[in-house]
């Protein structure tokens, strides 16, 4: 993962870290079946997850699934794509 999804995942509660690590671990299996998936309009292979206040960006590749950007909702969430 990217130093910035480390980065961003180190300050979290424990709660919470535990929660998107496992959301995590099913993007990057490719198992987002039952998720709030939702595709970023304007691009062809980013989506992103919901979960609560915190939103996890992915680009869905030919080599599967890869995490861009963990994050907390907010105006410049989804700016840089």
């Amino acid at each position: 993962m990217a130093d910035k999804v480390t980065k961003f995942l180190r300050k979290l509660n424990e709660a919470e870290l535990l929660r998107v690590k496992s959301i995590i671990a099913l993007i990057l299996a490719e198992e987002v079946g039952g998720l709030n998936v939702k595709k970023l309009s304007g691009h062809a292979d980013l989506y992103r997850v919901r979960v609560g206040r915190i939103r996890i960006i992915f680009r869905v590749g030919e080599r599967g699934n890869q995490v861009v950007q963990v994050a907390f909702r907010d105006d410049q969430t989804y700016r840089d794509f």
